[in-house]
């Protein structure tokens, strides 16, 4: 059987994972947890489902271990071959086993197949879950597990089907001794050997009846003297008893007087050890607690006065020195109030700026005077656009001229009438001149109208019509006059900025001088400077108070360690002690001297009742009757001779009894026999089955036993010298596969050697397995990685194995390191 290839749909980690397996090695290297044991599980789940179990452990549990991490369905695909035709397993897992599918196909037609069901795994490689994981998977985890079980013996013995009959073979065997024992043990014992007793006593009574009256009147004489032997046996026993008795009470008293005075001398003993502590507790036995609490005391008071000081620099030497003097606190609220001055000032001068820098555009803008804008304001409201000149009356102009002309050089010359003439045209000639004046007027307004068009330009950049130009101007004297506001407005602010820069020069100067009093000189950044002297006078300030808290506290300290010691010293003044270390020797003495108080009350009062009840006067001496008392008979042997006796009697009134019921009872007794007889013949053959069930069961264990060991230890033989250069001889091999190694001259179980020498076995061992479960087509074997615990020399020989045992069978060979690749 061999595995083509696998899908993962999803189990586990593993999602639409797909890979192709080849003849011989395939090895696939992988990093820790990227799934290899999960595709080795995925093959067994696909040869012989998941467990449905109630197991809540992941490790116990495969079906709620494997469910798909990302949610997908669980299942997938295994194509293999097997029995010269290619296969497609399908099968889908859920969280209850009812729920699971399987599905078979003949990867030539696509069609299902019938020939296998699902449990395709047992019916093809001829073993359950429990022997795949026993032989063909091979893991680091389970390469030295338990290698026997029931379906691997079975297929080992051709017996598939039948692993629960050998499971109980040896229990079978065991139950058969037992009862076979029931009916027979070696020298005549058992059911049939005691039927056969009493069936051969019933005989001889029966057939001795005529002799049992003769021997019923000799008994009872034997009777009678064994009864008179008893009453003298029974004399001489009462008379040792009463002598071993006294000898007891007598060796008693001397026991119990010796162990009285022992414990008297041990009490005495104790009483001068008690004496030497008293004297050491004569001014007063302590407490454990006061003993504690003067230890406490001394050692306090020695860790306070052997404190140091804390000199760790703090910085209150130099600051102490700076601000020692007495105006120094008014110099730093000087320096404070001159602080607040600087920023106030700084504050005002930003204010002032500020609104400077918001004037500033309007006091700069280019604007007219006021006179100047006042003057186009009037002569616009003065103005009459609407009039224009009078152009008509201008041609009398020449005309009144010419007129006047001729009528002068005519009235002269030519007559008076033409004087009128004269005058009409002097008349056109005034009235062309007034209306050339009031013409000329009307020029002025014109050019004045123009004149203040062209200002409005000017300064807003506007062309205006007439109806607007009043309403520009005034907005032009607006802005004059804001001009004129805001530039009288700067001045004052400048003469402001020209008072706080004084202010600041002012403080400025007088925070100069008052750091220099502190020694600081570099008064580039006095706002800071003056920050950083009062930020460190109020260090010294706390520093100040801390060192006089500090102070205070010491001397506290320093009083109380005082009393601390007195008053130990005062506690060690009661007791005589001698060593470095008085506390715990008078702790020593104290436990010694309780201890022994206790312990002689405790003997005192074992002494008195041990007196009381074994009535010992303590002022008498031991006698020579008390320690020896002789005895004349043998106490034992009477005892003896009295069991004997008594014996006989029962055997010799049951003799009698036996007699007189056979004798009156004869036809009972052959009645008796024959039932007896038929007793014991039905337990023959009951006995015969037995024997012959255990002969067969042991002839068939010795069968199994032989054919598959010697194949399996033959291969272990080959394996354990191909991987471990071992020799062969050295192994052993039981029914259940495990092996013992030769020592010395003794076999060792594999447990009492190293995990790599454990795991080399154990391999060996599995491949042994599997040469011998299968002869007719070899299946593929799975390692995850089993060689974790070898050495150098035995990887190098286990990988070549590995190759060579590729050549004949499908491996799938699993690991995470390079050097095992």
């Amino acid at each position: 059987m061999k595995l083509l290839e696998c899908h993962i749909e999803g189990f586990g980690k593993l999602s639409d994972f797909k890979h192709s397996f080849s003849d011989g090695l395939n090895t696939l290297k992988a990093e820790n947890g990227w799934g290899k044991t999960t595709l080795t599980v995925f093959i067994k789940a696909m040869l012989y489902g998941l467990d449905d179990t109630k197991k809540q452990r992941l490790t116990e549990n495969d079906r709620k271990h494997y469910l798909p991490w990302n949610g997908k369905r669980c299942g997938g695909s295994l194509t293999v071959s097997a029995g010269g035709k290619v296969y497609i397993i399908e099968r889908t897992f859920a969280q209850k086993a009812s729920d699971d599918t399987f599905k078979l196909y003949d990867a030539k037609t696509m069609k299902e197949s019938s020939d296998f069901g699902e449990n395709i795994g047992e019916e093809l490689l001829g073993i359950d879950a429990d022997g795949f994981l026993r032989t063909v998977f091979l893991s680091e985890a389970n390469v030295s597990g338990k290698n026997e079980n029931k379906s691997v013996s079975a297929r080992l013995s051709g017996l598939v089907g039948y692993d629960g009959d050998l499971g109980v073979m040896d229990e079978a065997m065991e139950l058969i001794e037992k009862q076979r024992k029931f009916y027979y043990k070696r020298g005549g014992g058992g059911e049939i050997g005691e039927l056969d007793d009493k069936i051969s006593s019933l005989t001889r009574e029966i057939n001795d009846l005529s002799r049992e009256a003769e021997e019923y009147s000799r008994t009872e004489a034997e009777l009678c003297v064994i009864n008179a032997e008893l009453e003298k046996n029974a004399v001489e026993r009462s008379k040792a008893a009463t002598q071993a008795k006294l000898q007891n009470e007598a060796r008693l008293a001397a026991t119990y007087r010796k162990q009285y005075n022992e414990m008297r001398a041990a009490i005495e003993k104790d009483e001068a050890t008690a004496a030497a502590h008293s004297e050491f507790f004569k001014n007063g036995v302590p407490s454990a607690n006061e003993i504690e609490r003067a230890r406490e005391l001394l050692s306090e008071s020695k860790r306070i006065l052997d404190k140091k000081a804390d000199e760790a620099d703090d910085g209150y030497s130099k600051l102490s020195e700076l601000f020692c003097r007495e105006d120094s606190d008014s110099k730093i609220g000087s320096l404070r109030s001159l602080k607040e001055r600087l920023e106030g000032a700084r504050q005002r001068k930003n204010l002032i700026n500020d609104e400077i820098s918001r004037n500033l555009g309007t006091a700069s803008a280019p604007m007219p005077s006021i006179v100047e804008t006042e003057g186009h304001i009037s002569a616009v409201a003065n103005a009459n656009p609407s009039k224009k000149a009078n152009k008509s009356c201008l041609f009398l102009l020449p005309i009144g001229v010419v007129l006047a002309f001729l009528g002068v050089i005519l009235g002269l010359v030519v007559a008076p009438i033409l004087y009128s003439v004269s005058a009409l045209g002097a008349l056109m000639l005034v009235i062309s001149i007034a209306v050339m004046a009031i013409d000329g007027s009307q020029k002025d307004e014109m050019n004045r109208m123009t004149a203040a068009k062209l200002f409005v330009l000017r300064y807003t950049g506007t062309n205006v019509s007439d109806g607007e130009l009043q309403g520009a101007l005034q907005t032009i004297y607006q802005r004059v006059l804001a001009t004129e506001d805001a530039q009288k407005r700067n001045r004052e602010l400048f003469e402001k900025l020209t008072a706080e820069d004084r202010e600041l020069k002012e403080a400025n100067a007088e925070a100069v001088s008052i750091l220099e009093s502190f020694g600081i000189f570099d008064t580039g950044a006095t706002d800071s400077a003056i920050s950083d002297i009062v930020r460190r006078y109020e260090v010294y300030l706390a520093l100040k108070r801390t060192r006089m808290s500090r102070d205070e506290e010491k001397e506290r300290e320093i009083r109380t360690a005082v009393k601390h010691r007195e008053d130990a010293e005062a506690f060690l003044s009661r007791f005589p002690t001698v060593t470095d270390s008085p506390f715990d020797e008078i702790n020593s003495k104290l436990l010694e001297y309780t201890a022994i108080n206790r312990s002689l009350a405790r003997m005192k009062e074992s002494l008195e009742d041990f007196r009381i009840s074994h009535n010992i006067d303590p002022n008498t001496a031991i006698s020579e009757n008390e320690t020896e008392y002789s005895i004349t008979t043998d106490p034992a042997a009477l005892e003896a001779a009295r069991v004997e006796l008594t014996r006989k009697k029962t055997l010799t009134e049951r003799r009698l009894a036996e007699i007189a019921s056979f004798i009156s009872k004869k036809e009972d007794l052959i009645i008796i026999r024959d039932e007896l007889s038929e007793k014991r013949s039905a337990y023959e053959k009951k006995l015969s089955v037995l024997v012959k069930t255990k002969d067969f069961l042991a002839e068939a264990k010795d069968s199994l036993t032989s054919k598959y060991l010697s194949k399996t230890k033959a291969a272990f033989d080959k394996y354990i010298t191909l991987i471990g250069r071992a020799s062969p001889e050295d192994f052993k091999m039981d029914t259940s596969f495990a092996i013992m190694k030769n020592e010395q001259g003794s076999l060792k179980d594999t447990e009492a050697y190293s995990r790599g020498t454990r795991d080399l076995i154990a391999l060996a061992t599995r491949l042994a397995l599997v040469d011998s479960l299968y002869d007719a087509e070899q299946p593929f074997i799975i390692l995850d990685d089993p060689f974790a615990y070898f050495d150098d020399v035995t990887l190098r020989c286990a990988l070549s194995a590995l190759g060579a045992i590729s050549e004949e069978k499908q491996v799938i060979y699993l690991t995470c390191t390079d050097s095992r690749r």
